[in-house]
């Protein structure tokens, strides 16, 4: 199900190539990962928890919030014109998520250097209560577009 997302200040080439990211990329599409917002070094990303995403703790499985982090920090990269690899990442799961969760995550740059980028996540629910928070770091790979900047 696509949803549309609202650019908020990037150059519109640079946003239709996140969006088409987001829509082409089938683990995207698997976990249910939608763009919200896409603003430059921000992106906020929502998950609808479902039955596919539960453990047998009838929980939401860390590893789906775990993607829903780095996506939304690797969007927010992508918000600044990189392609960029994970190097190290760190989750803190907060507070319990269950089947019909809404999750929002706010992936955000904290430190963007010439070959390492530093970013996190905020992932809370419907309610607006704080559920997980990542820090990871990132290879600065590449530019996406190289006449941007």
């Amino acid at each position: 199900m696509y949803r549309q997302p609202e650019n908020q200040g990037l150059d519109s080439r640079l946003f239709e190539s996140i969006v088409n990211t987001n829509i082409e990329c089938n683990y995207h599409e698997l976990l249910g990962i939608y763009i919200k917002t896409v603003q430059p070094g921000i992106c906020v990303l929502t998950m609808d928890i479902q039955d596919r995403l539960i453990n047998p703790q009838n929980i939401a499985h860390g590893g789906a919030m775990f993607s829903l982090a780095d996506t939304a920090i690797g969007m927010a990269t992508r918000s600044k014109n990189r392609i960029v690899r994970t190097l190290e990442s760190s989750i803190n799961f907060l507070h319990p998520v269950r089947l019909g969760d809404t999750l929002s995550a706010t992936g955000t740059i904290v430190s963007f250097g010439s070959k390492i980028i530093v970013g996190q996540a905020e992932i809370v629910n419907q309610n607006n209560t704080p559920v997980a928070v990542m820090t990871g770091t990132f290879y600065n790979k590449e530019k996406l577009f190289e006449e941007l900047d």
